[in-house]
C-alpha cells in the first residue's frame, strides 16, 4: 500500500527584494526534490509552498513552468485581511530596523527582530488549506531528508 507523503512550507514576505526571492527559490527546490524522490521511492507526494502576496505568488507560480516541477509542487495563495496584514508590515518594519541595529540591541529589543506573527499567519493558513484538502492526513513529527518542514503528514 502507497504511502501519500504532504509537505508544505509557509512564507511570510510580501515582496522579493533582496535574498528573499532566492530563499523562496530554494523553498520552492527542496519541495520538488522532495516529492520527486519520495515519488521514484514508489510513493505518492505532493508539496505546498504558501504564500501571502500575489507578486509572490506570481513568481512561484512562474518556477512550475520554468523547472519543469509538473505538479510536484502546488502555490498557495493565502492572503491576509487588512488588520492581519497591517500588523505584519508593522512586524515586517520592526524587523528591519532591529536588523539594522545588529548588535545594538537592548535586550528588552529582542522581541523587534522576531516574525512570530508573520510566521504563524502563514503556517496556520498552510495548515488550514492542507486539512482541508486531506483530510485523513495525519501529521508526523520525522521529517523527511532533514528538513524541517512547516508542515509534513502522511495518508496511509
Amino acid at each position: 500500500m502507497k504511502t501519500m507523503h504532504i509537505l508544505g512550507m509557509a512564507k511570510s514576505s510580501l515582496e522579493l527584494r533582496g535574498a528573499k526571492a532566492s530563499k523562496l527559490e530554494l523553498d520552492f527546490f527542496k519541495l520538488a526534490f522532495a516529492v520527486e524522490k519520495l515519488r521514484n521511492s514508489g510513493d505518492d507526494a505532493v508539496g505546498y509552498l504558501q504564500v501571502l502576496s500575489e507578486p509572490v505568488n506570481k513568481r512561484a507560480t512562474g518556477w512550475i513552468k520554468k523547472y519543469k516541477s509538473g505538479d510536484s509542487v502546488k502555490i498557495i495563495l493565502a492572503e491576509p485581511s487588512t488588520d492581519d496584514f497591517n500588523r505584519l508590515i508593522d512586524e515586517k518594519a520592526k524587523n528591519a530596523l532591529a536588523l539594522s541595529l545588529k548588535g545594538k540591541l537592548k535586550e528588552s529589543q529582542k522581541e523587534m527582530a522576531l516574525g512570530a506573527f508573520g510566521e504563524a499567519l502563514g503556517e496556520n493558513a498552510l495548515k488550514e488549506f492542507i486539512n482541508g484538502k486531506h483530510k485523513k492526513a495525519k501529521p508526523c513529527k520525522k521529517h523527511p531528508f532533514g528538513i524541517r518542514w512547516d508542515y509534513y503528514g502522511t495518508v496511509s
